[in-house]
């Protein structure tokens, strides 16, 4: 995959405003919403950028369950699908195992979207 050198394109700025957000929620508490929207964005990000990062490395070696991820988060996007199924798809794709929808991370994904969708 194409690296930067902290990480992907924009997904690692995203990911950074968040921490820094969660890291002033003692003193300033409203930086929680702050942190939780531009966590579910890097997230979207970082999908986003694996496939571009898949279609500039087309002919590299991938593992069946790495070629089904990137055609379908490709078909997501161009669709516009939500964040919450590339997420979801995602996860099932790669770990062979859905969301428990009663337990986090997924409850707090779902009270993130809620903020961003």
């Amino acid at each position: 995959m194409i690296k930067r050198k902290r990480g992907f394109f924009r997904a690692v700025t995203l990911y950074d405003i968040a921490v820094d957000a969660r890291d002033r929620t003692e003193e300033h508490p409203e930086q929680a919403l702050v942190s939780l929207i531009f966590a579910f964005n890097a997230l979207e990000a970082f999908i986003n950028e694996t496939v571009t990062c898949c279609k500039v490395t087309m002919g590299g070696r991938f593992a069946e369950h790495e070629k089904t991820f990137f055609s379908v988060m490709n078909e997501l996007q161009k669709n516009k699908g939500s964040t919450q199924n590339k997420f979801e798809l995602g996860k099932l794709i790669l770990s062979g195992s859905g969301s428990e929808r009663d337990k986090a991370p997924y409850q707090d994904f779902r009270a993130g979207s809620h903020f961003v969708n």
